[in-house]
């Protein structure tokens, strides 16, 4: 739900993605979910300055754009395959099973983007698969980049609603 003004259109499109990944309604049709849809705009209405027509356009759009449901994109899927496999070398040298973690699902989003590509994490989403804070991820993506683990390539702002791009330096 939005605690402020602007928030909209980019939580709709996070709403549309946690309706898709319930079972019961992932291949359902947008209008199917107008009901909802209403609900959310009745509940959000202190932050919204547009009528629901504008909220459900919004949906709309959003429903058709969604990729991945929550919880089960690739970030997601190379998370799963961390906790499946054997942590990387470069990860042992730190004491928190969640930073040994985020070494190794920066290797495994690496593997995903091949070896001449960058990968983009967002502190958020490490927020959310680590279980600590997004201040804690970013201080942990800075020490691995001190530590010669990953290379920041290139710069993302919350202002452009892009995550940093990484390269991940040691053993694939």
């Amino acid at each position: 739900m939005p605690t402020e003004f602007c928030q909209r259109h980019v939580l709709l499109f996070e709403f549309a993605r946690e309706l898709k990944a319930l079972p019961e309604l992932a291949d359902a049709s947008a209008d199917d979910l107008e009901c909802y849809v209403r609900r959310w705009h009745d509940r959000a209405k202190p932050f919204l300055r547009w009528s629901f027509e504008e909220t459900w356009l919004d949906f709309l759009e959003s429903w058709d754009k969604v990729k991945y449901p929550k919880g089960e994109g690739p970030v997601d899927m190379a998370f799963q395959q961390v906790l499946a496999t054997e942590l990387p070398e470069a990860a042992a040298r730190y004491e928190t099973p969640e930073m040994k973690q985020l070494v190794g699902l920066c290797r495994e989003l690496q593997r995903a983007a091949g070896p001449d590509n960058q990968f983009f994490l967002a502190c958020r989403t490490g927020e959310r698969l680590l279980g600590v804070s997004h201040k804690t991820v970013s201080s942990w993506l800075r020490l691995l980049c001190r530590h010669e683990i990953l290379k920041l390539e290139e710069r993302g702002s919350a202002g452009t609603r892009k995550a940093h791009r990484y390269r991940y330096l040691k053993e694939l």
